[in-house]
């Protein structure tokens, strides 16, 4: 099973103030980001590199998927 959605990267501060890269839905969440938040923690940048980085993620990514794997993570042990 796929879910497949239009999300925009947004920048937040986190509690140090540091730039964090986070996805938003525009519309709907998917449903594995229902109670949560995508986020990426960001090499040395500055507020305004974050910002313009965002833009350029937004320019080129045009949605985001989860797909279900079955079996994918099962552990056996030999």
């Amino acid at each position: 099973m796929t879910e497949r959605t239009r999300m925009h990267f947004v920048i937040k501060g986190d509690v140090t103030g540091k730039p964090w890269i986070v996805l938003e839905p525009y519309v709907e969440y998917l449903n594995v980001l229902e109670r949560g938040l995508l986020g990426f923690d960001l090499a040395d940048m500055s507020g305004d590199e974050a910002e313009r980085f965002a833009e350029l993620l937004n320019d080129k990514i045009t949605g985001v998927s989860y797909t279900v794997v079955p079996g994918w993570g099962d552990e056996t042990e030999a």
